[in-house]
């Protein structure tokens, strides 16, 4: 009995674009340095512009991160 070639075809697509995934990855990033040096800014008494921006500002770059992670960018029609 002859047995059939039922074997799909497997194909990789190592073709994949990440370069919005990685753009938004260096932004995050660039946001999260902005937070750390904003908060080189602040004074003692935390009552000045850069005591109240830079947390929002590092913890914004680090959910931009993580979600540059999470989210697949569909390939570009390039």
């Amino acid at each position: 009995m002859a047995k059939e070639n039922t074997d799909k075809k497997i194909t990789n697509d190592t073709s994949k674009n990440y370069k919005g995934n990685v753009t938004m990855f260096v932004a995050g990033i660039f946001i999260a340095i902005i937070g750390y040096l904003l908060l080189t800014l602040t004074n003692k008494g935390g009552d000045n512009w850069a005591s109240y921006l830079s947390p929002f500002s590092i913890i914004i770059g680090y959910i931009v991160v993580a979600l540059s992670l999470i989210i697949d960018f569909p390939p570009s029609k390039n």
